[in-house]
């Protein structure tokens, strides 16, 4: 009997010992939970980095059996400190401050919609126009407006399918606009001049190179019958670089002045061959002095 009980006492006090060995070495071990999982050490309400959301997030450290909470807040109307859960370890809290974006302010550790007419934002925005490069026609460049909230609007000037420059400029430097709108921005249809032309890509006037030829319609006509007799010019420098050679093709009556025949630059604003794209079109009435008249 008596054996039997210091083998008792020694099987007692080796389990006690491997259960002390075992909150040893795992220092984080929260306890043990029949039928379910362990609780984890971190969670979040929103989810993470939520800013649309006010948050909190709870740390349960294992050691001291005890809990703190985070709650996410606002630093000023444009920033908000979001808390989250960086990991499932004990050390798992983390924090960034991050900026609402446009239209959007702090309020109660959340980035909202900003009401009009707050104190926040005004209703009405205030925008400054700046032009790199005024009507420069042989010069690429923008038009930014600035408005007092930060945002941008940005026109980047660009060759028309006729192969003139579309130049965006200020007509003003300033400009107020509701919220739910951006200014507007001048535009104006420049002609290259002399041996220079609009290359598809550049938005603005550059020379020609050697065996290159630039159109110009005069009446613009592009397939349509038109009430104005047209010149489709072609100039440009020869292949050779040596000289300058002009041709020009003028609207013309054909077949018993019932059809027009119509030149124009649909080849391209910039083409390699003196060939000017031509289409014969029937007039409704009679063609006259090469133009399609009732």
């Amino acid at each position: 009997m008596v054996s039997n009980s210091r083998d008792l006492a020694l099987a007692l006090v080796v389990v006690i010992f491997a259960v002390g060995m075992f909150f040893t070495i795992n220092p984080n071990f929260i306890g043990l939970v029949v039928g379910s999982s362990a609780k984890q050490q971190c969670s979040d309400t929103d989810g993470g980095l939520n800013t649309s959301v006010r948050g909190t997030v709870t740390v349960y450290y294992s050691t001291s059996n005890s809990s703190s909470r985070y709650v996410d807040s606002c630093v000023n109307s444009s920033n908000v400190n979001e808390y989250s859960c960086t990991s499932s370890s004990t050390h798992s809290l983390g924090l960034r401050t991050i900026q609402c974006r446009n239209g959007y302010s702090c309020s109660n550790g959340a980035c909202i919609v900003t009401p009009r007419n707050s104190t926040n934002q005004p209703a009405n925005l205030s925008w400054v126009c700046t032009d790199s490069d005024g009507l420069n026609r042989n010069t690429y460049g923008s038009v930014v407006w600035t408005s007092s909230n930060g945002s941008r609007s940005q026109f980047n000037d660009f060759c028309d399918y006729d192969g003139k420059v579309s130049e965006y400029f200020c007509v003003s430097p300033t400009q107020v606009t509701t919220r739910t709108s951006n200014p507007n921005a001048a535009m104006q249809y420049l002609s290259c001049l002399g041996l220079t032309a609009c290359h598809a890509g550049t938005g603005h006037c550059t020379p020609l190179v050697s065996g290159e030829y630039k159109c110009v319609d005069s009446d613009s006509g592009s397939y349509n019958p038109s009430n104005t007799r047209g010149t489709v010019t072609l100039i440009g420098r020869n292949s050779e670089d040596t000289m300058t050679i002009t041709m020009n093709s003028t609207d013309s009556c054909t077949f018993g002045n019932r059809t027009v025949l119509e030149y124009s630059c649909d080849n391209g604003a910039v083409q390699t061959t003196l060939d000017p794209y031509v289409h014969s079109i029937p007039c409704a009435g009679t063609c006259v002095n090469g133009a399609c008249t009732r």
